[in-house]
């Protein structure tokens, strides 16, 4: 899978939104995997926001939090527009 890039706007319309979440999901599991099973379990070593002791699968299970906990927050919201037909 060649990198997928970032993206520069924010999608329009429903059907973009699951297109760019389904494309940044695949894109987040190759990454993951890509590291193999020693590096990550071990220490990131760097220091990107204080996570240089942490380990890059407690980094990706604080990601996979954080989408689900704000992805919930925007189910939440879309939920009131789909029930007034906007």
């Amino acid at each position: 899978m060649a990198g997928v890039a970032a993206l520069v706007e924010w999608p329009g319309i429903a059907e973009e939104g699951v297109q760019a979440l389904a494309e940044g999901w695949e894109h987040f599991v190759f990454r993951i995997a890509a590291l193999g099973d020693e590096r990550l379990l071990a220490p990131i070593g760097m220091d990107p926001g204080g996570w240089s002791d942490e380990t890059y699968l407690k980094l990706a299970l604080h990601a996979l939090k954080e989408v689900t906990h704000h992805g919930g927050k925007l189910g939440l919201l879309r939920d009131p527009y789909l029930r007034e037909g906007v």
